[in-house]
């Protein structure tokens, strides 16, 4: 017997309103496609599209402390300091591991010129791993570096090239004492240590650059000034 005309439409619908429902099912974005999608595009340059994909990823899953770290890495990136610190401070919240976050939180608290929290969170014991510990002092030695305590940031960058003899950042950090003290000639040492370590940050440019200018190098100056600018992505 065949079903009324209304009863076939109504067949029709349920059924096409039924596979809707299942397509939203089968290609709702999962907390590892937002993951693997802002990776994606970090890596392409996309850090807007990048942000977007995290803010999904830590709305779906709010307790992912792989979410939270990627999201207050990528505002650090941004150059968003205060951002970065509540990110990765849920990181550890969430069960994120101290050695993968503390670097990056120190970095953000220094980012937002929060040098006392830095120091006062971030410290270096006999608990540390010791791969960790040279990061961590220069991070500490920069901290008091913009407190305008200079002998504690020198002693910092000291127990960081006590444990890596080459550490780059704690060099550059030296080599920026040196320069506020009018010592271009440890400055300069320093800084040529630094980079012979590999060092190729803008902050390293920034410190190539105004030494030479203090040393009279205009063109040196000029080309780490170029390649300072060549490093400095699109979105700052």
């Amino acid at each position: 017997m065949c079903n009324p005309p209304i009863y076939r439409q109504h067949g029709i619908l349920f059924a096409a309103l039924l596979l809707l429902l299942c397509a939203g099912t089968v290609y709702a974005a999962t907390l590892e496609t937002y993951l693997a999608n802002a990776r994606g595009y970090e890596a392409q340059g996309a850090f807007s599209s990048a942000l977007i994909e995290l803010k999904n990823a830590v709305q779906k899953e709010p307790a992912s402390a792989e979410a939270r770290r990627m999201l207050g890495e990528l505002y650090l990136k941004l150059g968003d300091g205060l951002s970065a610190q509540k990110e990765l401070n849920k990181a550890l919240l969430h069960g994120a591991e101290k050695r993968v976050i503390l670097p990056s939180l120190g970095r953000a608290y220094l980012l937002f010129g929060d040098q006392e929290k830095l120091l006062e969170e971030i410290r270096v014991s006999d608990e540390t791993p010791v791969d960790l510990q040279p990061e961590l002092y220069t991070l500490r030695g920069n901290a008091y570096l913009l407190a305008e305590q200079h002998d504690q940031a020198q002693a910092e960058y000291n127990n960081a090239l006590a444990l890596q003899e080459n550490y780059s950042d704690a060099l550059l950090g030296l080599a920026r004492l040196a320069l506020m003290s009018g010592d271009l000639q440890t400055a300069r040492q320093k800084l040529d240590a630094a980079l012979l370590g590999g060092l190729d940050s803008l902050d390293g440019r920034m410190v190539q650059a105004e030494l030479s200018t203090r040393e009279g190098n205009y063109e040196t100056a000029i080309e780490a000034l170029q390649q300072l600018l060549a490093k400095v992505p699109d979105y700052l």
